[in-house]
């Protein structure tokens, strides 16, 4: 635990998590794109980037913002997915 402490300090997983937020925001944004249903495709399409810019946002913030932003993000958007992967079968 402590050494996850130092990393977050230092910023490397940090990053890591930013990254992840933003690649998981892209994705479903793909996934959006692939729906059947135009509801699904803008709300999805939002959702993603909103994902993307609140990414961007948190890395302007301090080390707090950036870590409990990007977890958010990612928690959201594993959500969003599972939820698109239970309704489309």
């Amino acid at each position: 635990m402590a050494k996850i402490i130092a990393l977050l300090a230092e910023g490397l997983f940090r990053r890591e998590l930013l990254v992840g937020a933003i690649l998981l925001s892209t994705f479903t944004i793909v996934v959006a794109l692939n729906s059947a249903e135009a509801g699904w495709r803008i709300g999805y399409s939002v959702a993603g980037a909103l994902g993307i810019v609140g990414a961007f946002a948190a890395m302007r913030g301090n080390w707090r913002i950036q870590w409990l932003g990007s977890v958010g993000i990612i928690v959201a958007n594993v959500v969003l997915l599972v939820v698109h992967g239970r309704i489309s079968g």
